[in-house]
């Protein structure tokens, strides 16, 4: 018994075993074709990534160079800022230094006319003592005509207007 029960498993397994080898077997050249299509396939995925893989090395490589120059401009833009400041602060101290020499230029003015003012009010000064002198070199006796008199007056006068302007002055 145990020997037919064998014989029958095995030939049940031999039937089943044969049955799945002829199907295989039919099955195959599908599988071939299917199998180089596949193949075909993926030669055809790995010729376009062949290709485009310089494409993505130029690109990445394009994109480092881009940071590295943004990088850069970025630098350049901070330096740009900084020469604003820069170029702020230097105009700022012409104007002041402009100023200062606008002052200058005003006060030695104004000292070259108060030595003018100086001379003129020693002048003035001068000239009255002169008038002064003589005005007491002549006698009183009607020696002096009478434009002589109004000469002198006038004289004492503009010496008299001189000196006022110029002490008001000081």
């Amino acid at each position: 018994m145990f020997k037919s029960l064998l014989q029958r498993f095995v030939t049940f397994f031999g039937v089943l075993l044969r049955s799945t080898v002829k199907k295989r077997h039919a099955d195959l050249p599908s599988e071939i074709e299917e199998l180089n299509e596949s193949v075909g396939k993926f030669e055809m995925l790995e010729r376009d990534l062949t290709q485009v893989l310089p494409l993505v090395e130029k690109m990445e490589a394009l994109l480092n160079e881009t940071a590295e120059d943004l990088n850069e401009i970025e630098k350049v833009e901070k330096q740009k800022v900084l020469k604003e400041k820069e170029k702020e602060t230097s105009r700022k101290k012409l104007e002041e230094a402009r100023k200062k020499l606008d002052t200058a230029k005003n006060l030695l003015g104004d000292a070259k006319l108060l030595d003018k003012l100086i001379e003129d009010k020693i002048a003035a000064k001068d000239n009255v003592e002169t008038a002064r002198d003589n005005l007491f070199d002549f006698e009183v006796n009607g020696s002096w005509t009478l434009e002589q008199f109004e000469e002198a007056r006038e004289d004492a006068q503009v010496c008299r207007y001189f000196i006022f302007v110029k002490t008001s002055i000081f």
